[in-house]
């Protein structure tokens, strides 16, 4: 079964688990890929439609028996492990956070549409610390974290651009033509020093 680049990178990203809940696993590809595997997959999605397209995936793959469905907003009710994976991908921040306000235990592996920033500073505040980041360019960039339950200490760079990121070269050139482009629309003092900022961090990265 082949995957995009994205759903790739999630993949890789939970290789070492056992048990994985895709939330919001839409037509269930990933989650297929998954029991193909091996692997305990718990898929949720919050409409019907897409939660039966999934089912009908798996019955063509032959792993309908293997993968457990629930049609629900967020995480299922059921029993957590501490070794669990939760794969939460291709929402908003706001909506993550919002499944996310029960604190539970395990690694989550994340894929936010936007807000990266303000997601990475409220998931420390729920006591999680990043253990991981990755980018992948499939069409477009996407910014991929995982998360354990921590209490590492992050500086404002880190929350902006990622502890791990903000030393990816590649990444940081991208973010600064982006940001530049920006500014030559809007002219505003606050992404001129933001333009400076990611200067000095891709300077780390050469130096």
């Amino acid at each position: 079964m082949k995957l995009t680049k994205r759903l790739q990178a999630l993949a890789n990203m939970a290789k070492d688990a056992e048990r994985i809940f895709d939330i919001g696993c839409d037509h269930g590809i990933l989650s297929v890929f998954f029991a193909l595997q091996g692997k305990k997959v718990i898929a949720s999605d919050l409409r019907e439609a897409p939660l039966n397209s999934a089912k009908a995936l798996a019955k063509k793959y032959q792993v309908e028996e293997k993968i457990a469905f629930y049609l629900c907003d967020g995480i299922p009710k059921i029993e957590k492990k501490e070794n669990d994976f939760f794969i939460l991908a291709g929402m908003g921040a706001h909506t993550i956070l919002h499944i996310l306000e029960e604190n539970i235990e395990g690694t989550f592996v994340i894929q936010s549409n936007n807000d990266l920033p303000y997601l990475r500073e409220e998931m420390q505040k729920k006591g999680y610390q990043i253990i991981e980041e990755k980018v992948v360019f499939d069409k477009k960039w996407y910014v991929f974290i995982k998360f354990q339950v921590g209490d590492a200490i992050y500086t404002k760079e880190d929350f902006a651009y990622g502890p791990f990121l903000k030393k990816d070269k590649e990444y940081m050139t991208y973010l600064y033509e982006k940001k530049k482009k920006i500014y030559e629309r809007s002219k505003q003092e606050q992404q001129l020093e933001e333009i400076k900022t990611i200067q000095k961090l891709i300077e780390k990265c050469s130096g």
